[in-house]
């Protein structure tokens, strides 16, 4: 099943079955493209406000029970990749995030690190997390079981490997870690904002 917002600019290429995609809303200045080579997987986006939002489930080898979902607000300053190619991978984006231009949501590695003892594989991917109100500096890339909390800001050029517990943080580094606690963030410029009393 597909629903679409009318009049948006949304480009698809399915190749599966029983895949559902519902789109709530698409403004003007924001551009949607889905890719999908598998069976059984959701996608959800509440409102895509701005930017590119590429999304690409499996490739070669097809996905099964992926599940994506996008809140409220979601900010897109230019182009932002989203992928996987595991079976049963969720990936959580919460509502008013803002993502700066060339950032990745990459949960997977694409091929398999495994034990040598028994064969058993050592990188499946299951989640990425991202809560609300966060803000994804230029060029972050996230990765697969990774979480980033309501009110987190990552830093330019960050990469997130892991699960961060603390909200209003700042992450930043390769790989990220908290710099600062008890943050927050506003789409004021420095120079025009002011603090509530």
């Amino acid at each position: 099943m597909i629903h679409l917002p009318k009049k948006s600019k949304v480009h698809l290429n399915i190749d599966g079955q029983n895949n559902y995609i519902h789109v709530n809303c698409i403004d003007k200045k924001a551009e949607l493209s889905i890719e999908i080579h598998g069976d059984n997987n959701k996608i959800f986006i509440d409102q895509l406000a701005s930017g590119k939002l590429t999304i690409r489930l499996g490739g070669a080898d097809k996905v099964f029970n992926g599940q994506i979902s996008f809140g409220k607000n979601i900010y897109v300053t230019d182009d932002l990749l989203c992928t996987f190619n595991e079976d049963n991978v969720n990936i959580s984006v919460g509502d008013f995030v803002m993502f700066a231009p060339k950032s990745m949501i990459h949960a997977c590695d694409g091929h398999t690190i495994f034990s040598k003892d028994n064969n058993y594989p050592l990188n499946r991917s299951y989640f990425v997390k991202i809560g609300n109100h966060c803000w994804i500096g230029r060029e972050v890339l996230i990765l697969k079981n990774s979480e980033i909390p309501d009110g987190c800001i990552v830093g330019a050029r960050s990469i997130v490997n892991k699960k961060f517990c603390k909200k209003n943080c700042i992450l930043v580094g390769m790989p990220a870690k908290v710099v600062k606690e008890n943050v927050g963030w506003s789409t004021e410029p420095p120079n025009k904002y002011k603090p509530a009393k």
